[in-house]
C-alpha cells in the first residue's frame, strides 16, 4: 500500500471490541434500576443501549422505570459509574477474542492508536489496570465530550488529539451507535458482530470476530474504499 493510502492511526471503541465487559455493565444497569425502584432488567434490554452515552443509557433506564422528569440522568451516570469502578476490581476483564493479537500487531508496525469509548475516564483506566499493557496514545472517555456516540464528537476529538485526519483513521467498532459515530467522523469502520450483525456498506467491513483477522486484510478493504472515493 502507497504512504498516503495507508490509515494514519487505529481508533478503538472498549465494551464489546476489546473486552468483554457485558455483564458487568448489565449489573450496574439493574442496580440503577432498583434504585429507582424498579426490576426486570434483562440481557436483551442491556443489549438495546450497548453503545449509548451513559447518560443517554441511564435516560433509557429512567424512563423503563416510569420515572422521568423526576430522575436527573447525570445521577443516574454517577450512581452506574459508582457501581463500576466498585465491581471492576472484583472482576476478571477479558479480551474479546482475537483483539490482544491485533491492537499488538498494530503495535509492532508503529501505527497510533487511540481508544474512544462512552465509559467515563476512570472507567477505562480501572478496566485496564487488570490487563497487559495496552499500547494507546489516547483515551477518550465519554466524560471528555460534549456529544456522545452516535455524534462524530468522540472520533473527531481522538483523531485531533492524535493529530491525524479522521478521514484516514480505522475505527473498530461493534454497536451501531459506535458504528454511527466513526462514519459520520468520516473513519472507516471495521463493524464487529456483538450483540447483533452489521450489514455491508460503503466504507464499512463487517466482520464476525477479531479473531485471526489480519491486519493485511482490513488494509485491502481499507485501500479499495481510498480508491473509490
Amino acid at each position: 500500500m502507497t504512504p498516503e493510502r495507508s490509515p494514519q492511526a487505529v481508533l478503538w471503541d472498549f465494551d464489546g471490541t476489546l473486552v468483554d465487559t457485558a455483564s458487568v455493565w448489565r449489573g450496574a444497569e439493574g442496580a440503577l434500576l432498583a434504585a429507582l425502584g424498579g426490576a426486570g432488567w434483562t440481557p436483551e434490554q442491556s443489549a438495546r443501549i450497548h453503545g449509548f452515552s451513559m447518560r443517554d443509557g441511564a435516560s433509557a433506564i429512567i424512563e423503563y422505570a416510569g420515572r422521568t422528569g423526576e430522575v436527573d440522568p447525570d445521577w443516574g451516570v454517577e450512581f452506574m459509574e459508582r457501581h463500576v469502578l466498585d465491581v471492576l476490581p472484583r472482576t476478571e476483564v477479558e479480551w474479546r477474542p482475537g483483539a490482544l493479537a491485533l491492537v499488538s500487531d498494530l503495535e509492532r508496525r508503529g501505527i497510533p492508536q487511540a481508544l474512544v469509548s462512552m465509559s467515563t475516564e476512570a472507567i477505562l483506566r480501572a478496566a485496564m489496570s487488570g490487563l497487559d499493557r495496552i499500547p494507546f496514545a489516547e483515551i477518550v472517555g465519554g466524560d471528555q465530550v460534549a456529544n456522545g456516540k452516535p455524534h462524530p464528537e468522540p472520533y473527531l476529538t481522538a483523531a485531533a488529539r492524535l493529530r491525524v485526519d479522521p478521514t484516514c483513521c480505522v475505527a473498530f467498532e461493534d454497536s451501531r451507535e459506535g458504528r454511527a459515530s466513526a462514519e459520520a467522523a468520516g473513519c472507516f469502520v471495521v463493524a464487529i458482530h456483538f450483540h447483533y450483525p452489521h450489514d455491508s456498506a460503503h466504507g464499512r467491513m463487517p466482520v464476525s470476530t477479531l479473531e485471526a483477522l489480519p491486519w493485511e486484510g482490513v488494509l485491502g478493504e481499507y485501500e479499495r474504499w481510498v480508491a473509490s472515493r
